[in-house]
């Protein structure tokens, strides 16, 4: 009597449809990032507490999502080519940012003991959301 694995499909057989499986997964999650991203960006423009003086910080305010190596970022900014000095992710990794393109943004966020931050405020805001999203990715 033969003991052992009785393959019905040869092995390498799955190789393909594993990866094809995992990019299926990669662009699910790109797609949530850059929908939770266009929300977050929103709601930080809307939201952000500080008095307008010239508006261009909360123009400013912008998403990205790095979903390759190499650079590959998407999202709502268009910085002339300031996108590019964000580290790049590993390949299979989803990056989401969401940021200020105004130099002066990083006081904004750490002066004045975070009176007038909005990045940490909207990304907590959003945190549930995009669990929730992403869970149902993986049911």
């Amino acid at each position: 009597m033969a003991s052992g694995i009785v393959w019905m499909k040869p092995p390498t057989a799955l190789n393909p449809a594993i990866v094809a499986y995992g990019n299926k997964v990669k662009a699910a999650v790109v797609a949530v990032a850059q929908f939770i991203g266009a929300r977050m960006e929103n709601y930080a423009k809307a939201n952000a507490p500080w008095i307008d003086r010239t508006a261009n910080a909360r123009q400013g305010l912008f998403y990205a999502v790095d979903s390759a190596a190499g650079g590959e970022v998407s999202g709502s900014a268009n910085l002339g080519g300031q996108e590019s000095e964000a580290i790049s992710a590993a390949k299979d990794i989803v990056t989401l940012y969401l940021s200020h393109s105004m130099t002066y943004g990083k006081w904004l966020e750490l002066c004045n003991a975070g009176k007038y931050a909005i990045i940490l405020k909207t990304m907590e805001a959003h945190y549930g959301e995009l669990k929730q999203m992403l869970d149902n990715i993986f049911k």
